[in-house]
């Protein structure tokens, strides 16, 4: 179709003002980059697309999921109605199999099976307007999975890692780099180096700890994930910037608490914070510190008991 001045002008006025706009919710940072990418056609920073990810990921944590909407006098829906919706701008720049779509689909599937949100049996049509945009939403999703190559047993696998209402499966990243003060510039860098089965190994790095370590390491390949230390690296970068960066490359996280040094508490608190699924280790005579006191931890007391309930907690707690 042929374009009047006036329709470019318009189209070049609407192209700057998404382009300068500073989207602050997580439905202004979706729409923008949908509208960048799918109306545009222009490509989209990472850092942004991850930045929504996130906010979304917030959005949900904070939001009761399962409260119910009513959008009639007499029809209730059980999801709320931006859940379709973000899936469909979402998928202008992620993969079906992206856990937080998964999460989205999975919640509307649930609702549908169990016929929340239906007309009484003996009724085709759905109740309201949020059940058939969550139909037409679970139609795309299928066509994206037949696009991507991704199979039922793929989505399955992933499906079973998650638990409802927990978001401790997505990959988080840091929102505030304490740094440079804005979003974190490594994550090109993390997504590279981002493995499902990496362990970081928040430990003592002293003689006395040798032999422990040495356990740990072969306690932890033996079980068929991958040790990620600090000390095994000399990039060139400041100390906090690479343990941050090594810690968000790993899904999982351990620490050892046995002895007191002022730089375990702290990588501990930052695994913590980014979601990380962390095993906390003590020896027996060792002192607690206060502000974990109340968190479960894995206690041992010789290289042979350390190995056996690390194991254990590895069998329970990852893919393995």
């Amino acid at each position: 179709m042929q374009q009047n001045k006036a329709t470019k002008r318009a189209l070049t006025a609407g192209l700057s003002y998404v382009e300068t706009y500073k989207a602050t919710s997580t439905l202004e940072k979706i729409t923008r980059l949908f509208l960048l990418k799918k109306v545009f056609g222009k490509n989209t920073n990472t850092l942004e697309e991850r930045d929504a990810l996130i906010s979304l990921r917030r959005d949900i944590i904070l939001n009761s999921i399962g409260d119910k909407i009513v959008d009639s006098d007499e029809a209730h829906f059980y999801v709320f109605f931006y859940f379709p919706s973000y899936y469909l701008l979402l998928r202008t720049f992620v993969k079906p199999d992206n856990p937080l779509a998964l999460y989205l689909i999975r919640i509307l599937q649930t609702s549908i099976m169990t016929e929340k949100g239906w007309a009484p049996p003996g009724r085709l049509e759905p109740y309201s307007w949020t059940t058939a945009l969550a139909l037409l939403t679970i139609t795309f999703w299928i066509a994206d999975c037949k696009k991507y190559g991704i199979c039922d047993k793929h989505v399955t696998n992933k499906l079973n890692t998650i638990k409802k209402g927990d978001m401790t499966f997505m990959h988080a990243y840091i929102e505030r780099c304490p740094l440079n003060g804005g979003l974190c510039n490594k994550i090109d860098e993390i997504n590279r180096e981002y493995g499902d089965n990496k362990i970081f190994l928040d430990i003592p790095y002293n003689a006395v700890y040798r032999t422990f370590e040495k356990e740990l390491v072969k306690t932890i390949e033996k079980n068929g994930l991958i040790p990620v230390m600090a000390k095994n690296s000399l990039k060139s970068k400041a100390l906090l910037c690479k343990i941050c960066t090594y810690i968000q490359q790993c899904k999982y996280g351990l620490a050892d608490i046995s002895c007191p040094t002022h730089n375990i508490p702290f990588e501990l608190g930052l695994m913590l914070g980014l979601s990380r699924n962390c095993v906390i280790l003590k020896q027996k005579d060792a002192t607690i510190p206060s502000d974990i006191s109340g968190i479960e931890y894995v206690e041992y007391q010789n290289t042979d008991e350390l190995s056996s309930k690390l194991s254990l907690w590895i069998k329970d707690n990852t893919d393995r």
